[in-house]
């Protein structure tokens, strides 16, 4: 082989070699970029994620509150329902206790119509009509009185279920 030969092969390869040389260093300046990249990235996502953790743990708060408060309020529900059915049946007891009333005066201006008509004597008209009456607006004390303790504890538990 003649000497100018040898000496282009030489060139070629020396290219080669430094063509070579030059994408090793570009790619080992790239891998060294993409390192220092992903160290900066990694750095900023902790950063984020130790701001971001406040909030997650009031997030967490707010759904244990939502689910508590999701509680309560079924409990104050059913404890408005229970006192709104004792509120009814006391106003219930009341009707009756005035109707009862009524119906004592009704009998009582019989019993004198009675009397004033001479069809009895005042003991005698009053007495049998008396009777009834009282036992009837004792009974319905007594469904006053147990409406008013009804009443009474629903309210109660309205209010301590309202906290």
């Amino acid at each position: 082989m003649s000497q100018e030969t040898v000496a282009r092969r030489e060139r070629r390869h020396r290219r080669r070699s430094t063509t070579l040389l030059v994408v090793t260093i570009v790619a080992a300046v790239v891998a060294v970029a993409c390192v220092g990249a992903a160290v900066v990235v990694r750095a900023d996502s902790a950063d984020v994620r130790r701001q971001a953790e406040p909030v997650h743990r009031e997030l967490r708060d707010v759904a244990a509150n939502a689910v508590d408060a999701e509680r309560r309020l079924a409990t104050l529900r059913a404890s408005s329902r229970e006192a709104t059915s004792a509120l009814t049946a006391l106003l219930t007891a009341f009707a009756a206790q005035v109707d009862g009333a009524n119906q004592a005066v009704d009998a009582a201006n019989q019993a004198v119509d009675r009397y004033n008509n001479g069809q009895a004597s005042v003991g005698d008209a009053f007495r049998a009509v008396g009777d009834t009456a009282v036992v009837a607006v004792k009974e319905r004390t007594a469904a006053v009185d147990a409406a008013v303790a009804a009443a009474e504890s629903a309210l109660k538990a309205l209010a301590t279920a309202g906290g």
